[in-house]
């Protein structure tokens, strides 16, 4: 099975369509423009996004604190 990769022009990490859409989700449904640290989220490259761990260009894990950077929502 073979997986569509998304690469942005500042990006170095290619990152599956599919991760950087439900990434985005993310963002949105947690109310990410009132974040804490929003630390690259949609305006930089997708792999220096803070707490978002990239491996073989996967999504393999966010790893920040969700109580302390002010998420709100359902996941």
């Amino acid at each position: 099975m073979s997986h569509a990769t998304i690469q942005f022009s500042w990006a170095q990490t290619a990152v599956s369509v599919s991760d950087s859409m439900a990434l985005v989700a993310f963002y949105t449904k947690t109310g990410g423009q009132n974040w804490t640290n929003q630390g690259g989220w949609l305006t930089g490259r997708v792999d220096d996004w803070f707490g978002v761990e990239i491996r073989n260009g996967r999504v393999t894990g966010i790893n920040f604190q969700l109580v302390s950077n002010n998420l709100t929502g359902s996941i």
